[in-house]
């Protein structure tokens, strides 16, 4: 694997080589790191004479990515816990009763798993019913964000969905629907307001233009703020 030194700290990449590229593209990943993707037959020297002139926008992404909070634990579903919701955590009680199959359910400011009793402690299938609990909320809660919201904003979306994404939080379709991740609902209010915002503001402007910045900043000013409250912090949003 090559190595090039930035701002006096060296850094090994990888290079796809490709025969239709025209032109060098570099990417840098949390998982993957620096990546480079030029046109078959480009020499090492020329690779790392444009890595230099793009060093200040690499250094800074790599830097950006060391503040990120890792991801916690996955749950083991037993009484002690605590949960996410809206921004707080919550104390889960596991309990025994005569039922026919696992309930999940928040009651009086703590999270209620009930099992029957026959059952042995099925981690996977709690969180299969914790999970449709919390789809059922985000939709719930989005929804009632973009009845808020879309009249600041002018436009209503066909269609809301709740998804299990990986890496993003909503996204707007080209038939105007928007589809977002169910885990946003573990965030504090004003990050589901941005997330919010966000997709709907792309019912104006698809790209991030001139005119969606603009938009989003006249609705939200502080976005940015809570972008990066996102950026940091979204690796917690799971259970």
């Amino acid at each position: 694997m090559p190595t090039v030194e930035l701002s006096s700290q060296k850094l090994d990449y990888q290079i796809t080589f490709s025969k239709k590229r025209k032109t060098i593209g570099i990417s840098v990943d949390r998982t993957n790191g620096l990546s480079v993707s030029v046109p078959e037959g480009t020499p090492l020297n020329e690779i790392n004479h444009i890595l230099l002139k793009r060093q200040d926008w690499i250094v800074q992404k790599i830097q950006g990515f060391s503040e990120i909070l890792p991801p916690p634990p996955s749950k083991e579903f037993v009484s002690g816990e605590r949960l996410p919701y809206i921004g707080r955590s919550y104390r889960l009680q596991v309990e025994k009763k005569e039922i026919d199959s696992v309930q999940f359910q928040f009651s009086r400011g703590k999270f209620i798993v009930s099992r029957p009793v026959s059952d042995k402690h099925d981690r996977e299938r709690i969180r299969e019913k914790a999970i449709g609990w919390y789809k059922k909320r985000a939709f719930e809660k989005i929804r009632s964000r973009i009845e808020f919201y879309a009249p600041k904003v002018g436009e209503w979306p066909t269609e809301i969905r709740v998804k299990d994404f990986k890496a993003r939080w909503g996204t707007c379709q080209v038939d105007g629907s928007i589809d977002f991740n169910w885990r946003i609902v573990m965030a504090p209010m004003s990050i589901i307001d941005y997330v919010v915002v966000h997709e709907l503001c792309h019912l104006i402007a698809k790209n991030h233009s001139k005119v969606y910045w603009s938009k989003l900043s006249a609705i939200l000013v502080d976005h940015e703020r809570r972008r990066e409250w996102l950026r940091i912090n979204g690796t917690q949003l799971t259970i």
